[in-house]
């Protein structure tokens, strides 16, 4: 059933690139009756996805079989994507509460970008799936305690940078008009994310040296 809802991503894509693909805007787009009808479809497809990442996620809160720190990766990866949803539910709700134009749907106070924490939340699960891949495939393999304080730092790290990207939309300001709090904020979130990759990357490069050299 979960994989069934998820794959309804899949004609969900499809639409939006249907209206790209005809020079007109994507979300929000009621101008002509065939507009409307695509965008309700857009709806139920999104509507179903979302349900299907929500039953996900609670599932993964049970039994993973495998590496301890994939399986935290994909628990939290999880919990970003469903983020993602919420936040991508709060711009339709900016829209239909303010009745701005179609381009301005995301937008918030003067300048803040939902979409911009909305994008960082639905690919926080890749980050995290991509460190765990990483930390599985090398040989130098860190202790299991050590891969899964690697993810729970990364994921920290990415929490950070969304938080910091949140609080910039809500204050109304743009995404790179940065307040001392926001920058702060972002660049612990960058360098939490990057030093496990860093360490993950080099146990990596270590592991394909030692069977080059074998």
């Amino acid at each position: 059933m979960i994989a069934v809802g998820v794959s309804f991503f899949v004609p969900e894509t499809i639409l939006i690139d249907l209206q790209q693909w005809r020079g007109v805007p994507s979300h929000f787009n009621v101008r002509t009756p065939f507009d409307a009808a695509i965008f309700d479809a857009m709806a139920v497809g999104i509507g179903v996805v979302g349900l299907a990442i929500l039953l996900a996620t609670v599932r993964s809160l049970g039994r993973i079989n495998g590496d301890p720190a994939t399986a935290l990766a994909i628990r939290l990866g999880l919990l970003f994507l469903l983020i993602g949803q919420v936040l991508g539910g709060l711009i339709i709700a900016n829209y239909f509460s303010t009745h701005v134009p179609i381009e301005s749907a995301s937008i918030v106070g003067p300048a803040g970008q939902l979409k911009v924490p909305h994008a960082l939340a639905l690919h926080g699960l890749q980050v995290l799936a991509i460190l765990a891949v990483i930390l599985e495939r090398t040989q130098i393999r860190p202790s299991p305690r050590a891969a899964i304080a690697a993810v729970a730092c990364c994921a920290l790290g990415y929490g950070l940078l969304l938080a910091a990207a949140a609080l910039q939309t809500y204050s109304g300001l743009g995404p790179l008009a940065l307040t001392p709090v926001s920058l702060v904020t972002a660049l612990v979130g960058a360098a939490f994310v990057a030093g496990p990759y860093v360490i993950g990357v080099n146990a990596l490069g270590a592991t394909y040296s030692g069977l080059d050299s074998a």
